[in-house]
């Protein structure tokens, strides 16, 4: 039986990466209990889920509709309210700049934008008064780092909705706040494939376009969620936060 103190957290794309950090943060904290979803189980997920006994891990595309079906059926079954929901799933292939076709675009969106905008939506009705929604977007939404064009379109249209979101439902007492990660070095990310295909790459953009000369962590980013889901105000409502390490500054 859960506690009634216990805050219900989801987290969409939490298997690996930026995602499984942000799972990690919250689940050593009892007061919490997860809502874990990923397209497939891993390791994480596996020996998450037999060391802990808050969290429930639903497997899926979080931007199909029986996805979402799986996750409102376990709220009705629990009777749960959602205190937080953090929409980190996105990413996708792309091909190289000036190969795009429309189609890259479609399925960019469909991954980085309406993936999320979906599931906000969807699950709206069982926010409890002030909740919390953390998005996470991306640097390249705002500035011009390399990334492909779909990808970054795909993601100021999610800036967008962050921001008019947030001013059209104050009223339903919802905060919601985007985070834009800059160049994030985990295991599952693109730059720790360049780190051991192109070295040199790495040390001149640590040296040459990075002030603080470090790689920005995903733990970073998980420090920075849980902050914005136990801060206590909705002072952040409608904020994108920037932390790239300082790459679109140098």
């Amino acid at each position: 039986m859960l506690q009634k103190s216990k805050k219900i957290i989801i987290i969409t794309g939490s298997s690996k990466g930026i995602g499984m950090e942000i799972a990690k943060k919250f689940l050593d904290n009892k007061y919490f209990f997860l809502i874990l979803n990923s397209r497939k189980k891993n390791r994480f997920i596996n020996q998450t889920s037999k060391k802990y006994s808050n969290i429930k891990f639903i497997k899926g595309d979080i931007s199909t509709i029986l996805t979402q079906k799986k996750i409102i059926k376990f709220l009705k079954q629990k009777k749960f309210s959602i205190d937080s929901l953090i929409c980190n799933a996105g990413g996708g292939k792309n091909p190289k700049n000036g190969e795009e076709k429309i189609i890259n675009y479609k399925d960019s969106f469909n991954i980085n934008f309406y993936s999320t905008i979906n599931i906000i939506y969807t699950l709206k009705k069982y926010f409890k008064k002030h909740a919390k929604v953390v998005c996470i977007s991306s640097i390249a939404s705002k500035s011009i780092v390399n990334t492909p064009i779909a990808y970054s379109v795909a993601k100021s249209a999610l800036n967008s909705f962050i921001v008019n979101f947030a001013k059209n439902y104050k009223k339903n007492k919802i905060c919601i706040t985007g985070i834009l990660p800059g160049h994030v070095m985990h295991d599952n990310s693109i730059w720790s494939k360049k780190k051991i295909s192109n070295p040199n790459l790495i040390k001149d953009m640590l040296k040459n376009h990075m002030p603080t000369s470090t790689w920005i962590k995903s733990t970073d980013i998980a420090d920075l969620a849980y902050f914005l889901i136990n801060h206590s105000t909705s002072s952040f409502n409608g904020s994108l936060i920037e932390t790239d390490g300082g790459i679109t500054t140098k």
